[in-house]
């Protein structure tokens, strides 16, 4: 579940990353400085985006906030003025901005933008001011928001259901349900596993609309705690734990093009009709891919098993289905991910993304023929050794563009692979680093954007045909220039497994001394550990923030290492765990562990760990199941007890409680509390509906009936991660939790 590890990216990414060569002598940092950045944050060219015209693309001018830069690779540049473009807005009877908006392009000089629930169309005339209109103004309950990109019809949902308007209608609703357990269109389906970000899916010409139905009804209800009211109130969630009833969901499709709005409509009516998915009523319905022509809608259903994928096709006049296309399946798990790429111009031919080689690779597939004359077998593009992270797009010349997670999975690079013929493939990145890009109209140019262990961000043009850098329009200068920061190294130790490698990262204090063998340090280990997260990757900062580094500036030694299960070296490295979460994991944050007490500098009776959701999960099996191992631990939203987390992410690593009651029974924390040495703080927001809760609460309560004194923190009326204001406080309890036990 991605939303587990979201709290652990937060920590990691929000500095922007930095990794020196050397420490560097300046001043210390604030606590707010670590937590938000402000003012070292490297330069960068805010709100890029590709637009509409070959080779062009947009940004607000970073010296200049006030300025709209359009340019082009092979055209002129047009600056417009927010003071121009507000007059224009003005002379349209439209109300001004303070500042620029995300505009969306459709068209050569054409987009469109929203100020909240409004929306606005309009055009960049050659002076800059432009002449805008009003698309449509939303109610305020509206969610879900989906535009499409060229009819500019848009869909939302509001109390539940689905409603649907054109630039020149009034919204009409889709969905009549009145029973709060259905939701049409909601983006939390399947809890956002399977790479679900969304409910609903245009057709490419706009005219249909395919969404998710959920029914929530056989979810039992869980009561999450509001107090900033008087009396308090619980909010009712309906949460499915491991092994028990889930949601179910059904796929409807609707034609907004040839209907109007019935509210007679029902299921095989009017254009209003489902897709008769096959399966077990609680199978998963993932990644909705309509044909390029329209015709067709294809879904990748999983059984609950997770063990067993069926890739349909499914008539988009009536929902039938056409064809089984193939089916994938595996000893542990198949997690589809990815939605299908059609190719261009070939709407019989699409790259689907799978791991069944090892690692996650591009298969293009061809349903112009039968199955049984060959034409649905696939064809791997990409290098078979590469984790292929994200597929970018497609080249002028029909190359596929993908990011691939290299260098035991510390780097990400960019390529280029053909779709016909032979295989053959380029990397068009030469700078160490990890490189992410976006591919502009035309498919002959890169936007291209990396940082490394030495520059802390870089964006550049590259020629897609040669592999050649066109422009360089930004290489930042370090933001940390004044700052004191310890020397970061990057490294591997072999796991417990004694053959794989794994990747560890320590920060020492600026004015660390090894010589000096009376010095002892006390150190703090970051853990996540986890699936689908990396802790350690070759950018600035190498993965790590600055909160670290304010610890090493106190005086700490701090260590991360990835251990198996972790995401970024393919499926034997992230599959380690299946069956037994905490295990293969404990065991590869003890050879770190081991490593630094080897050190002479490091004091051993002064080690901590810190990690959250995931990574509190880590951080209390380490500090229970191995008492001896750290002497301070601090847990934020842990998961304790894994039969208390969803069904989608349990299921998946730990099957059920009842078909794997080993794994279960092992994995449950509260039971080592009495074998707490150190000390230990658990850390949880009160309305956390990702890890609910329970987990800490039947924690504390097994440690008050064990005599064991566990201290605790919540914060009111937070969810699965403390933002705003209150994350400084939060990182401040952290450090001032390890400055008192640890006293660096």
């Amino acid at each position: 579940m991605y939303v587990l590890r979201s709290l652990a990216l937060v920590l990691l990414v929000s500095s922007g990353a930095v990794s020196v060569a050397k420490a560097q002598t300046g001043r210390k940092l604030t606590m707010r400085e670590a937590v938000t950045s402000a003012g070292l944050r490297a330069e960068t060219l805010p709100s890029l985006k590709p637009v509409k015209g070959a080779g062009m693309f947009s940004y607000v001018n970073p010296r200049n906030d006030k300025e709209l830069i359009i340019r082009g690779i092979e055209k002129g540049t047009t600056t417009v003025n927010l003071a121009a473009f507000n007059a224009g807005l003005k002379a349209s009877n439209l109300d001004t901005v303070k500042a620029w908006p995300s505009f969306v392009f459709y068209g050569a000089d054409q987009a469109y933008f929203n100020i909240g629930l409004t929306y606005y169309k309009g055009s960049f005339s050659a002076g800059g001011n432009g002449r805008w209109s009003q698309l449509y103004k939303l109610p305020k309950e509206a969610k879900n928001i989906d535009v499409h990109p060229i009819s500019l019809n848009v869909v939302f949902t509001a109390y539940n259901n689905l409603y649907f308007a054109t630039p020149t209608t009034a919204y009409l609703p889709i969905t009549r349900d009145v029973d709060s357990a259905i939701k049409n269109g909601s983006g939390d389906v399947h809890r956002n596993e399977f790479g679900i970000s969304k409910g609903t899916f245009w057709s490419d010409d706009g005219k249909r609309i395919a969404f998710y139905k959920m029914n929530e009804s056989a979810v039992k209800k869980y009561p999450t705690l509001h107090t900033t009211v008087v009396p308090a109130t619980a909010e009712l969630i309906r949460y499915p734990m491991a092994g028990g009833p889930s949601h179910t969901v059904k796929v409807y499709v609707y034609d907004v093009d040839a209907v109007k709005y019935d509210p007679t409509d029902t299921e095989g009516q009017h254009g209003f009709f489902f897709l008769g998915t096959d399966g077990d009523p609680e199978h998963y319905l993932t990644n909705i891919t309509w044909s390029s022509d329209g015709q067709l809608i294809y879904v990748q259903e999983l059984n609950r098993a997770q063990n067993a994928m069926v890739l349909n096709a499914y008539s988009a006049f009536g929902g039938a289905k056409v064809a089984e296309i193939f089916r994938e399946s595996s000893d542990d798990y198949v997690e589809p991910l990815h939605p299908l790429t059609f190719l261009p111009k070939a709407s019989k031919q699409f790259i689907y993304q799978s791991s069944k080689s090892g690692f996650n690779g591009l298969y293009l597939y061809d349903v112009s023929t039968p199955a049984k004359a060959g034409g649905y077998v696939g064809r791997l593009l990409n290098d078979p050794t590469h984790e292929v992270t994200e597929l970018i797009g497609f080249s002028a010349t029909g190359e596929v563009i993908y990011q691939a997670a290299v260098n035991q999975g510390l780097e990400r690079r960019i390529f280029a692979a053909t779709t016909v013929g032979k295989r053959k493939i380029r990397e068009l990145t030469t700078q160490p680093g990890v490189h992410s890009a976006q591919i502009l109209e035309g498919g002959r140019f890169l936007l291209d954007t990396y940082s490394s262990a030495t520059s802390p961000r870089v964006i550049q043009t590259i020629d897609i045909a040669s592999g050649k850098r066109k422009e360089e329009l930004v290489n930042a200068p370090n933001p940390l220039k004044d700052i004191a920061v310890g020397k970061t190294r990057v490294f591997t130790l072999k796991a417990a497994d004694g053959k794989t490698p794994l990747n560890c990262r320590v920060i020492y204090p600026p004015d660390f001394d090894s010589i000096n063998t009376s010095k002892r340090y006390p150190t703090v280990t970051y853990v996540y550990g986890g699936p689908h997260a990396q802790m350690i990757t070759e950018n600035w900062l190498e993965g790590a923030n600055l909160w670290m580094h304010l610890l090493a500036q106190k005086g700490y030694i701090v260590f991360t290492l990835d251990n198996r299960g972790s995401e970024g070296r393919g499926d034997a490295f992230e599959k380690a765990t299946h069956l037994k979460l905490g295990d293969v994991e404990m065991a590869d944050q003890l050879v770190g562990r081991r490593w630094l007490a080897m050190r002479n500098y490091v004091d051993t009776n002064r080690m901590g760990i810190h990690g959250w959701s995931f990574g509190g999960f880590m951080t209390t099996s380490l500090m229970t199941r191995t008492p001896w191992a750290y002497d301070v631990g601090v847990a934020g939203g842990p998961v304790i007890d894994w039969k208390k987390y969803e069904v989608m992410y349990t299921e998946r690593y730990m099957s059920t409680p009842d078909e794997n009651p080993e794994g279960y029974g092992k994995s449950e924390l509260s039971q080592y509390v009495k074998n707490l040495k150190g000390k230990l703080m658990l850390i949880h927001g009160t309305v956390d509906e990702t890890v609910v809760w329970q987990h800490s609460i039947d924690y504390i309560k097994a440690s008050v009936e064990a005599g064991i004194q566990v201290d605790y923190a919540i914060y009111p009326d937070h969810a699965h991660n403390v933002q705003g204001p209150d994350r400084v406080h939060l990182m401040q309890k952290i450090t001032d939790y390890f400055d008192l036990y640890l006293k660096p």
